[in-house]
C-alpha cells in the first residue's frame, strides 16, 4: 500500500515537471516582448503608469510572447490567452478611437498581469464605453484601476 502511494506520489511528480518543461523550454531567458508597432505606445504608457504606482511592468510582462493586432471571431476589441502567453487587439478598436485602444491595451493587460476579472472595476467591463467616454474620463478610470490592484494586493499570477 505505501509502495503504490509513493509510486502514485513520484508519477504525479514527474508528470509536473514535464508539463513545466514543455510549458517553459521554448522560452528564452531574455526574450523581449513582440509587440505590434501599432500598440507599442499604449503598452509603454501602461508600463509608465505601472512603475508612477510602484509595479515593476518589466517583472510583470516577463512571460509575456506577444501583444498584437488581430480579427477576432466576434465583437471582442481584444482578448488574452494566459496560457499561451499572448495579448490580441481587434483591428476594429482603431475603428473607435485612440482612447477605446489604450482602454483596450490596459483591460487586456490586467486579466494577463493582475488577473483581474470582468465587472472588478470600469476599465475591465465586459464592454466597452465609447471613445469620447474614455478620453473625457480616462484619468478617474485609471485611478479606478489602479485602486484596485493596490487594494486586493494583486501579485503578477502568470504561469
Amino acid at each position: 500500500m505505501i509502495k503504490n502511494t509513493i509510486y502514485y506520489l513520484l508519477a504525479i511528480a514527474g508528470l509536473g515537471l514535464t508539463i513545466n518543461y514543455i510549458v517553459n523550454h521554448n522560452r528564452p531567458a531574455n526574450h523581449s516582448v513582440v509587440i505590434d508597432p501599432r500598440l507599442v505606445q499604449y503598452v509603454e504608457e501602461w508600463k509608465s503608469d505601472m512603475r508612477a504606482n510602484g509595479f515593476d511592468p518589466d517583472k510583470s510582462v516577463v512571460s509575456l510572447r506577444s501583444v498584437s493586432i488581430e480579427s477576432l471571431d466576434d465583437e471582442r476589441l481584444g482578448n488574452t490567452w494566459i496560457y499561451e502567453h499572448r495579448i490580441v487587439v481587434s483591428p476594429s478598436a482603431f475603428e473607435y478611437g485612440d482612447a477605446t485602444v489604450r482602454a483596450v491595451v490596459y483591460h487586456e493587460l490586467g486579466h494577463y498581469v493582475f488577473g483581474l476579472e470582468h465587472g472588478s472595476c470600469e476599465l475591465m467591463a465586459a464592454s466597452n464605453w465609447s471613445n469620447t467616454y474614455y478620453s473625457m474620463d480616462w484619468e478617474r478610470i485609471k485611478e479606478e484601476y489602479i485602486k484596485l490592484i493596490r487594494s486586493h494586493e494583486f501579485e503578477t499570477h502568470i504561469p
